[in-house]
């Protein structure tokens, strides 16, 4: 047998010549020699070398070439158990297989896996379970793709609300889902996993926000899905939620929406929305595919994204509806998407809508503060899409969600006023079951007080104008509003950002690494992914539009922004 020294020669010998440095053991370390898995690993090793440099490999895209290699390692590993004593944790990587693993973290993988076959499910670093998650999907070491859907199911259900890193858990969110499309699965195979993927988060528009570091609940996701089908359908119904995410006003943060009054937005919604409905018709457009978002017929889709896949069959041919308003073709080895999408521009047009909304209420309401809409800022929109913006612009636009939440008012004065009754007598009823001592009597002068309330009000009603009817009788408190002003263009998102943010935009423009990006964001404590996101998310806000495209080996600044992007970065450094 060979000795430990013997044996680390061996290996390092065999380390392809790009290796940044050769291995070695701490002084501790407990090297346990196992001649028949080293002699596996050495083995293992060589296959990559050989590929790399292989000549039917010129001109392959190099992220296919590293899917190829792992394939071919994942095949001869496949049967490979161990029982190493330690778990080492790897470093943090963007992308997970062998050749990013060190020999004590390839032991500690393995040993690892050697568990959870047995049905055990120890904790470890996310990085093995992605590694693991690779083989499945790749059938290495199942019989069969419905054992690989089970296991990944099985993985995803236990380990996914314990991973601490949020661009690891969105590869667990779509994983499931990509499997069924890639094999042709029932799409019922999906009730297996606990969690649904809130596939906002990978088309168009994402609602994370660094600010907010969050799961949230399965209720909250299914929810979201349920409003996007509904306004699909145009059913404006109960969708305020999901108008408030997709919107740069943040109207849910009112303190107009905390006082008696702020569920009248939610409830005027329909009508504003189906009056903008007729308002677009008149100009030849469509409101909610036009404003809102659509379905879209041609976008390409990546399965597994950032786990290495490679595709050994010829033909393939299946298409996977999830529901109406979101569909796969998988035809050979391209995936399309049909798929309900907000519109680049939908977070500031939506914002302007429900702005106005309130802003009409506050007046009718006579709330203390007003708020107003500029819509002379969309001036500032470096968009190429003006048609919307034109319509929007004139006079005419605020007028018609103005003059719909007037009939909306007149028209059901009576049942607003009745909620609004019912409303109180319900918080009476909360704090009443307080009091024990009290209750009775409590009730009993609060349904008093309540009957000659409606008596008085179904009287005056007739009389009041809106105005009155509506008349804000609460006391306001000295509490500031939230901003209600947002300077809109490219100079009012690089003011929005923070100076991490200003710096990793900076790096993009000037062809910075993704290497050097990414340790910039580690030094921070922060995914790169994260930074990204929020970055494109502050110039949909105020730009219209997503500003940096990430894919596999390249971060880069959409063409149509990167000139005037440089010029006011120029501007603000003078």
């Amino acid at each position: 047998m060979l000795s430990k020294e013997e044996t680390l020669e061996k290996i390092n010998i065999s380390l392809p010549s790009y290796a940044a440095e050769k291995i070695s053991y701490a002084s501790d370390s407990k090297f346990q020699e196992k001649e028949e898995i080293l002699n596996k690993i050495l083995k293992m090793r060589r296959i990559a070398s050989s590929s790399y440099y292989d000549p039917s490999f010129r001109n392959v895209d190099y992220f296919k070439i590293r899917s190829y290699i792992f394939l071919q390692q994942a095949k001869l590993m496949e049967d490979v158990v161990d029982n190493y004593d330690r778990v080492v944790t790897p470093e943090y990587s963007y992308f997970w297989n062998y050749e990013s693993l060190e020999i004590p973290e390839l032991r500690t993988y393995f040993t690892w896996r050697t568990k959870i076959r047995k049905g055990e499910y120890p904790k470890v670093p996310t990085g093995y379970i992605l590694i693991y998650l690779s083989e499945l999907i790749n059938l290495v070491g199942v019989s069969s793709t419905e054992e690989a859907f089970n296991k990944i199911a099985e993985l995803v259900n236990f380990y996914y609300d314990d991973i601490p890193e949020i661009f690891f858990q969105r590869i667990f969110e779509k994983l499931p889902k990509d499997f069924v499309i890639n094999y042709g699965l029932s799409i019922e195979k999906l009730q297996k996993v606990k969690i649904k993927e809130d596939f906002t988060n990978h088309y168009g528009l994402s609602i994370y926000r660094e600010e907010n570091i969050k799961k949230e609940s399965k209720e909250d996701t299914d929810n979201y899905y349920k409003s996007m089908l509904k306004v699909y359908k145009k059913d404006y119904t109960d969708i305020l939620k999901y108008l408030a995410k997709n919107s740069n006003y943040k109207i849910l943060n009112s303190k107009f929406y905390e006082t008696k009054y702020g569920f009248l937005i939610e409830k005027i919604i329909p009508d504003v929305f189906n009056a903008l409905d007729t308002y677009f018709k008149e100009k030849d457009l469509d409101f909610a595919t036009t404003v809102l978002g659509k379905k879209e017929k041609n976008s390409k889709y990546q399965l597994f994204q950032n786990l290495p896949y490679y595709e050994t069959r010829e033909k393939v041919n299946f298409l996977t509806v999830i529901s109406e308003i979101e569909e796969y073709h998988l035809q050979d080895k391209e995936c399309i998407a049909r798929i309900y999408m907000t519109n680049p521009n939908t977070r500031i047009f939506l914002g302007i809508i429900l702005k106005q909304i309130e802003a009409r209420l506050r007046e009718k309401t006579r709330y203390k503060r007003k708020i107003g809409v500029n819509l002379e800022d969309l001036e500032k929109l470096p968009i190429k899409r003006n048609v919307l913006c034109k319509k929007i612009k004139e006079e005419r636009f605020l007028e018609v969600i103005n003059q719909a939440v007037d009939n909306f008012l007149i028209e059901k004065q009576k049942e607003l006023k009745k909620e609004m009754i019912d409303r109180r007598k319900s918080e009476i009823l909360i704090d009443a079951s307080t009091f024990d001592s009290i209750r009775e009597s409590t009730l009993r002068i609060q349904e008093k007080l309540i009957t000659e309330e409606e008596k008085q009000e179904d009287l005056d009603i007739e009389e009041q104008s809106i105005e009155e009817a509506f008349e804000n009788k609460i006391k306001i408190e000295e509490i500031p509003e939230q901003e209600t002003i947002i300077e809109m263009g490219t100079l009012g998102f690089l003011k929005s950002l923070t100076n991490l943010e200003f710096d990793i935009l900076n790096k993009i423009i000037h062809n910075t690494t993704r290497n050097e990006l990414e340790q910039l964001a580690k030094k921070n404590t922060l995914l790169l992914e994260v930074l990204i996101e929020n970055i494109n998310l502050k110039a949909l806000d105020y730009m219209g539009d997503n500003l940096i495209e990430d894919v596999i080996d390249r971060i880069d600044i959409y063409e149509d922004y990167i000139d005037e992007i440089k010029t006011e970065i120029e501007k603000m450094e003078v």
